[in-house]
């Protein structure tokens, strides 16, 4: 079937909430979104994926809920890493331009 690929964009919830954080660093949180749709059009064609994940938290060694909780945040890292390994895969072909939200937690951090 020739050369294909899969191009997964990780990004996060951060361009949802009003924050200190640099308004650059957000724009480009909410980019994501439109590149890997853009993307995907553009590579589809030549059976390469885009798809975006947009977990609500990582385990960022430097926030303050992460150096609290670093065996829960390790957990979610090895789950996110498991639906990338998933997006990989064969059984996720028809996925092709979509943002997948992740919500690790019932209610936002």
């Amino acid at each position: 079937m020739g050369i294909s690929g899969v191009v997964v964009n990780i990004h996060s919830t951060i361009f949802n909430k009003a924050t200190s954080i640099s308004p650059h660093y957000i724009n480009t949180k909410d980019n994501i979104e439109n590149i890997t749709s853009e993307l995907a059009s553009k590579f589809g064609k030549h059976n390469i994926r885009v798809v975006s994940i947009r977990p609500n938290v990582t385990a960022d060694i430097n926030s303050n809920y992460s150096k609290k909780n670093f065996g829960e945040m390790k957990d979610m890292d090895d789950e996110i890493a498991r639906i990338i390994a998933f997006l990989s895969t064969d059984l996720a072909k028809s996925f092709n331009g979509f943002v997948i939200p992740i919500n690790m937690f019932n209610n936002e951090i």
